[in-house]
């Protein structure tokens, strides 16, 4: 009865805007499925490298809630990222320490400009250590955050001063002969 009628290709016309539609669908799912594969893979490899680097690495908003942190940044504080993150830094760390670390956040934050400096600090042991941290600011989700990747130097720190402390001595040998 409907070839007969006045449009005899309409039944033609339906299925074939259906199937194609059906293949749209299934192409930007599988669009969809591919890139967020490929965002993972990506999220994956970068947590892979930040959490061998020799160095903390935060991400903190201007709430001072922790956005992200890597794996040796993690081990300092005593806990796990996943813990960590999305809690403010006085939550995570002595409030004094969070502070003094805070103040230069702030400055970077209000700037807008890269900082690089180094910073004395006292390890859980009690002993100092020594950092060379740099900072700078970035914008994440539309809400401005400042990043900081730290670095122990106070090795280096103690090799210099037993260089220059043998550079004294051989000085002063010289100079009382």
């Amino acid at each position: 009865a409907m070839l007969v009628g006045p449009a005899p290709w309409l039944p033609m016309l339906a299925l074939a805007a259906g199937f194609l539609g059906t293949l749209l669908v299934y192409g930007l799912f599988l669009a969809q499925y591919r890139s967020r594969r490929a965002a993972d893979e990506q999220r994956l490899l970068l947590d892979t490298v930040l959490d061998n680097l020799d160095a903390e690495v935060y991400l903190k908003d201007a709430l001072r809630r922790i956005r992200y942190l890597n794996a040796k940044g993690a081990s300092r504080l005593g806990r796990p990222a996943a813990e960590l993150i999305g809690r403010r830094d006085v939550e995570a760390m002595d409030r004094s320490l969070a502070d003094a670390a805070w103040e230069l956040d702030r400055a970077v934050l209000h700037d807008g400009r890269r900082s690089s400096a180094q910073v004395a600090q006292s390890a859980p042991g009690g002993a100092p250590r020594q950092l060379w941290t740099v900072r700078l600011p970035m914008q994440v989700d539309e809400e401005a955050a400042v990043l900081c990747v730290a670095t122990d130097v106070t090795e280096l720190h103690r090799l210099k001063a037993r260089a220059d402390a043998a550079s004294k001595a051989k000085s002063d040998f010289l100079s009382n002969m």
